[in-house]
């Protein structure tokens, strides 16, 4: 991910777009992960902490966006967070979808400035991958 989206204090979400999805799609699920997270939280963002190259790893979700309505295939880069807010933003729908907490909350637990539920991304991702999926489902969501 280019630093201007990932890193603090920008905390920026890039650009997304994706392809209609079949016909009966009532919203889409965004999902960004990064598969290269590693595994002792306690060693993220502890300058000058050096993590090995072989130090046992795990994914992480950074950005995850639900209630994405239907009509939506692109998401413009800021759109759903263009700012770095200690302890988090909000699992709470916003001006594309609805937030969900993603994995930082855990990786800052040792952290007393940087604790919250922390939706959206909040901090770099070093090798992430972004997927929509579509919903097909009727009702309404919590």
């Amino acid at each position: 991910m280019p630093p201007a989206y990932g890193t603090q204090p920008r905390d920026r979400n890039p650009g997304v777009t994706w392809s209609v999805g079949p016909s009966g799609t009532r919203s889409y699920v965004l999902i960004m992960t990064d598969p290269n997270v590693p595994r002792q939280r306690s060693l993220i963002n502890r300058a000058p902490t050096v993590i090995p190259a072989d130090a046992p790893r795990t994914t992480m979700y950074h950005w995850v966006l639900a209630d994405i309505p239907a009509s939506v295939t692109a998401i413009a880069p800021g759109e759903d967070s263009d700012s770095f807010i200690p302890g988090g933003k909000p699992a709470e729908p916003s001006p594309v979808g609805r937030r969900g907490t993603n994995g930082r909350f855990v990786a800052f637990a040792h952290d007393p400035a940087m604790r919250g539920p922390y939706a959206v991304m909040t901090g770099p991702a070093r090798r992430s991958t972004t997927r929509a999926y579509t919903t097909t489902f009727s009702g309404s969501s919590p």
